[in-house]
């Protein structure tokens, strides 16, 4: 679905779910399909801030908007950079 209006950045019309588009061109990601590993990066290298997009912090409304169960690793991953002090 086509959210972003005309006449922004090329960048931001990327349509992708990369922590580094998040941190260099102000993409928006909604953490549900990052990797353990690219969760290390980010804290290890201190790549902020991320622009994320959780929607809800309710569990059932997540599943209902996401169409899966998948979209609790958000909230985990979500609380994963914020204890490790990663701005968002």
């Amino acid at each position: 679905m086509d959210q972003l209006p005309e006449n922004l950045r090329p960048a931001l019309y990327i349509k992708d779910d990369d922590f580094f588009q998040s941190y260099s061109n102000g993409n928006f990601i909604t953490l549900t399909n990052i990797t353990e590993k690219d969760l290390e990066k980010i804290i290890k290298f201190r790549i902020e801030p991320l622009h994320i997009s959780l929607h809800s912090f309710n569990s059932s409304i997540r599943s209902l908007m996401f169409g899966s169960v998948k979209s609790e690793r958000a909230l985990k991953n979500f609380a994963m950079l914020d204890s490790n002090g990663i701005r968002t």
